[in-house]
């Protein structure tokens, strides 16, 4: 029995090192069409659009990924397409005064994509800190950034916003 659990935990665990290394391969070439979004695809593509940030822990590529999925995204060439129009780094200077870390430049990028959608989806869209980031729309509209400018088709996902939220 010990064998059989054996050689299937190694079936499981050589699927998955398949998945990360097609994912791998698809982030490098820029076919983002179906690379699932989790945490180490996630880093890939973030450190290919934005250099890579050393300061980033593993625990917030997690939380990223599963707040993207939660808001409704499919794959990582729907976020690609939603962040497409942004620039990072105006997005951060307008709202810090400074380049903030690549997690923080693409969560703006993500937020100035989808402007209301972003809030109404967010698993914390109760919470008082979140209601005032319509402020930081405001701030990006006045600096002639404009927001909303991708809808997602899917709905949000209710299991993960439980499990983040």
């Amino acid at each position: 029995m010990l064998e059989i659990a054996d050689r299937e935990f190694q079936a499981i665990d050589d699927t998955n090192r398949t998945l990360e290394d097609t994912a791998k391969q698809k982030v490098e070439t820029g076919e983002l069409s179906g690379v699932e979004i989790t945490p180490k695809a996630l880093k890939l593509f973030l450190d290919r659009k934005f250099g890579p940030d050393g300061r980033m822990s593993e625990w917030s590529y997690d939380w990223t990924a599963r707040l993207l999925m939660s808001l409704g995204f499919r794959d990582l060439k729907e976020v690609d397409e939603a962040i497409a129009p942004h620039d990072g780094h105006k997005l951060s200077m307008t709202r810090y005064g400074s380049r903030q870390g690549q997690i923080t430049r693409f969560e703006l990028m993500v937020q100035v994509a989808l402007g209301e959608q972003w809030i109404d989806r967010h698993p914390w869209q109760d919470e008082e800190w979140l209601a005032r980031r319509r402020t930081d729309m405001d701030r990006f509209k006045s600096a002639g950034i404009e927001i909303g400018t991708y809808t997602i088709e899917h709905p949000p996902n209710p299991l993960l916003n439980r499990m983040i939220g």
